[in-house]
């Protein structure tokens, strides 16, 4: 008998279908296949160190990246992700197909997430996607290398290796190659043929799609790495909230506010000027500054009701993250060894405390005395 959608957690991983998957908290459980987990079922928890199927195509470090949910992506286990990797190092074209199929799923659960406004009003969490070039990819552009198929492979360059010595201790690594985006898709990644104008979310003005214009976008993307056996075009698809469109068309509205206010000022000043030089009549200067007052005006009420329609959709807006102090050496060393004593002072319930190094003092000189008799030892080593 089949599982109800009522299931408990006690249900085990082969029991649950599909449809009870598709909403998995952090920390669900892996999907090797994610376009029909119930095929190969693994059992294996999800934890933060884990792979998600794919993320790179809704941008990297982006602030519109960080409104997706890490449960919208399918993720893997350590061992999946690897045994993947291995499995399909020579098959980019495998590879790209995984990855289009980890994005229809991930674009499926966005569209599943609401929102509700002040009013009681139900909207979809996001309201569509920018599609755009990545930096690496314009800047290959000036290669103008040719793709065996005929169509011009953006950024087919190689990046330099970084290279690396044994005082460093980092790992080589290998040459990363720019992945082709064909003509068909950078066209795509261009709003100059768009209907309407539109404030850009991201850094460039890239075309703006719905769900189901992307995942159709996505279909021929699969399609183009299978028969040529490519890799993922280097393209990202910004998700767009609400919030962040009004906040873009806030900043928008605002940046048009400077120039309109120079060109007012100027009219001001040339009709200063006509009257310093006895001019008798500055009725033509008068109208030219009428009407850039009334821009003006107009101005700054688009951009106090662009900044009203932010306020009510900041909510959905992604939350911002806060810069890292930077502290000196010193500093550094002071609140570790403060942080150290504190753990001496007060361990874990696991742990049995010490008759000795309660005071906070005494565990302080401890480990400066600690830390300075071995660093006095490292260098005779090293003198010897």
């Amino acid at each position: 008998m089949a599982p109800s959608a009522t299931t408990t957690s006690k249900t085990s991983p082969e029991q649950v279908s599909r449809h009870q998957r598709t909403y998995k908290p952090p920390g669900g459980l892996c999907e090797p296949d994610p376009l029909d987990p119930d095929r190969v079922p693994c059992s294996n928890p999800v934890v933060l160190d884990d792979r998600q199927g794919i993320s790179h195509f809704f941008g990297r470090n982006k602030r519109a990246t960080s409104t997706i949910p890490t449960f919208c992506y399918p993720l893997q286990c350590r061992t999946h992700y690897q045994e993947r990797k291995y499995r399909m190092k020579d098959m980019p074209g495998q590879e790209a197909a995984y990855q289009c199929d980890c994005i229809s799923i991930t674009l499926m659960r966005m569209s599943r997430l609401t929102w509700t406004d002040d009013m009681g009003l139900v909207w979809p969490r996001w309201c569509g996607f920018e599609l755009q070039l990545c930096h690496a990819k314009e800047a290959g552009k000036e290669s103008g290398n040719e793709s065996e198929h005929g169509s011009p492979s953006i950024g087919k360059g190689k990046q330099k290796i970084e290279e690396t010595t044994t005082a460093t201790r980092k790992r080589k690594r290998r040459p990363v190659t720019s992945a082709p985006v064909p003509d068909w898709l950078v066209a795509l990644c261009s709003s100059k043929h768009a209907e309407h104008d539109f404030a850009p979310v991201g850094e460039r003005r890239g075309g703006r799609y719905t769900y189901d214009q992307l995942a159709s976008i996505v279909r021929s993307m699969k399609s183009w790495c299978i028969n040529n056996d490519a890799r993922l075009p280097a393209v990202e698809a910004l998700p767009v909230t609400p919030g962040l469109l009004a906040e873009a068309e806030a900043n928008a509205a605002k940046n048009r506010i400077q120039p309109i206010q120079r060109l007012f000022n100027l009219a001001e000043k040339q009709i200063q000027d006509a009257k310093v030089r006895g001019k008798k009549s500055t009725k033509g200067l008068e109208e030219i500054e009428d009407e850039r007052s009334a821009e003006l005006n107009d101005a700054k009420e688009s951009y106090r009701l662009a900044l009203a329609d932010l306020e009510g959709v900041k909510d959905t807006l992604p939350v911002r993250r806060k810069p890292k102090k930077r502290t000196t050496k010193a500093e550094d060393i002071k609140n570790e060894i403060e942080s150290e004593a504190e753990a001496i002072d007060k361990p874990p319930a696991a742990v049995v405390k010490s008759n000795r190094g309660t005071d906070l003092e005494e565990a302080k000189g401890r480990l400066r005395r600690g830390r300075k008799a071995r660093a006095v030892a490292s260098d005779t080593d090293m003198e010897g």
